[in-house]
Formats: C-alpha cells, sequence, structure tokens
C-alpha cells in the first residue's frame, strides 16, 4: 500500500497547479438538490466557485435509480483534491466519487 501511495504521490508531484480537474460523483437519483449540495460541499473544500460552469454532465441511469454528476473545478494543491474526495463523499446518497 505504501508503494501505491508513493507512486500517485510523485505522479501529483508534477501536475500544475493551479489546474483544472474533472470529478465524477455517483449518487441516488432520489436525493434532493444533489447538485447544489455537491457545489456547496466542493465550495467549501475551494473557496468561491463559479457555479454556472463547475457543472459540465448529468446523466441518470437506464432505469433512472442513479445519477451521475461531472464536474470541472479548480484546484490548487493535492490536498484541494484530496479533501474534495472526502467531503463529496461524506455527503448523503452519494455511492461513490471518481
Amino acid at each position: 500500500m505504501n508503494d501505491q501511495l508513493s507512486a500517485l504521490e510523485q505522479v501529483w508531484a508534477d501536475y500544475p497547479f493551479p489546474s483544472p480537474y474533472i470529478i465524477k460523483v455517483i449518487a441516488r437519483a432520489e436525493t434532493e438538490s444533489l447538485s447544489t449540495r455537491l457545489l456547496a460541499a466542493a465550495a467549501q473544500v475551494l473557496g468561491e466557485i463559479d457555479v454556472s460552469q463547475a457543472c459540465i454532465g448529468q446523466r441518470r441511469s437506464s432505469q433512472g435509480k442513479y445519477l451521475s454528476l461531472t464536474f470541472e473545478l479548480t484546484v490548487h494543491s493535492v490536498a484541494q483534491i484530496k479533501a474534495l474526495y472526502q467531503s463529496l463523499g461524506r455527503q448523503p446518497g452519494v455511492l461513490m466519487v471518481m
């Protein structure tokens, strides 16, 4: 596990910050105002977000049970990326953050 973590940290060491970062969230579709709550959670980590441009994709599953949301957010560090995954993953109804 430590070898995997070291390799991941090495990849991030060369990442050009600040930079756009795309993150996808899979959640239950019945969750109310999911996009708004996720953007609010992201704003707590990143500060002010241009909401009009942050959500670049939204799609329901074929049977309508699940919703996938794709966001493009500007990140300034690896710590922000890690915090985003944690914050978004704790939101009610969220099943996966990729």
